[in-house]
C-alpha cells in the first residue's frame, strides 16, 4: 500500500499578459510562407534568385488598348498584387496579376491570374537569352478567350523577367506588351536582380527576337 504524501503544500502561481486586458484581441495569425522564387535554368544549369524582385513588387504599367479605354496592369514577382482588390467580383485574396480599367465612374478590375497557379520556366524569345518566365492562370471560364491556344478560355498572364543585355537597368522596369486574342497578357520586366547568381556559367544564348506568334 502506498504512503499518504507528506508535506503537501499549496502553490499559487500568476501569470501576466496583455490578453487579460478588457477589450485586448487576440494575436493575429501568422501570414502565409514566402513562395520560393528561384528558377534553375534546365539547358544552362544557370540559378536566378528572384527574391529581390519579389520583395520589391507588385509592379505597373498602363497601356490604352483603343482610344479612351485605358487599362493600369498590376503584377506581382512570385507574389500577391495588392492593387488587385476588388478583381473577380471580389475574390481577390490570390490574384497576382490584374488590370483595373482606369475611366471616371467605374471599377472594373479584372483578376489575369492567381499566385497558386504559378509557374516558373526557362526564358524563352529574349535576346539576351538570361532570365525566366514567369506564367499565372486565371480561373473564370469566359467564352471570348476560347481559342487553339487556349481551350480552358481563363485568362492569363505570361511574365519574361530579364537580365538586360548591353546596359544597365538600375531599377525594374515592367513594360506591357501585348493581349492576344485569347486573353493571354504579355509582359517583360526588365532588371539586373533577374541576371544569374554570381559564379554560376551560363553558355546557352538565344538570338531569336520575341514575335506575337511565341506570345500565342
Amino acid at each position: 500500500m502506498n504512503s499518504p504524501p507528506v508535506g503537501n503544500k499549496l502553490y499559487t502561481l500568476t501569470a501576466k499578459s496583455k490578453l487579460a486586458c478588457k477589450g485586448a484581441s487576440p494575436p493575429s495569425p501568422p501570414g502565409p510562407a514566402p513562395v520560393r522564387c528561384k528558377h534553375t535554368d534546365t539547358k544552362t544549369g544557370a540559378v536566378y534568385d528572384l527574391t529581390t524582385l519579389q520583395q520589391g513588387g507588385p509592379y505597373s504599367v498602363v497601356n490604352s488598348e483603343i482610344p479612351r479605354l485605358t487599362f493600369d496592369n498590376s503584377v506581382g514577382i512570385c507574389g500577391l498584387s495588392t492593387s488587385c482588390n476588388g478583381a473577380d467580383g471580389g475574390n481577390s485574396e490570390d490574384v497576382s496579376s490584374c488590370s483595373k480599367l482606369v475611366q471616371e465612374g467605374t471599377n472594373l478590375v479584372y483578376a489575369n491570374g492567381y499566385l497558386s497557379t504559378m509557374q516558373i520556366t526557362d526564358l524563352v524569345g529574349s535576346p539576351s537569352g538570361q532570365g525566366v518566365t514567369i506564367t499565372y492562370r486565371g480561373r473564370m471560364h469566359e467564352e471570348g478567350c476560347v481559342s487553339a491556344a487556349n481551350a480552358d478560355g481563363d485568362r492569363k498572364t505570361v511574365v519574361q523577367v530579364v537580365c538586360p543585355s548591353g546596359h544597365i537597368t538600375p531599377d525594374p522596369i515592367l513594360k506591357y506588351i501585348t493581349e492576344s486574342p485569347s486573353c493571354v497578357y504579355n509582359f517583360v520586366l526588365e532588371s539586373t536582380h533577374a541576371c544569374p547568381r554570381p559564379g554560376e556559367q551560363t553558355v546557352h544564348v538565344l538570338t531569336a527576337n520575341m514575335t506575337r506568334a511565341q506570345l500565342h
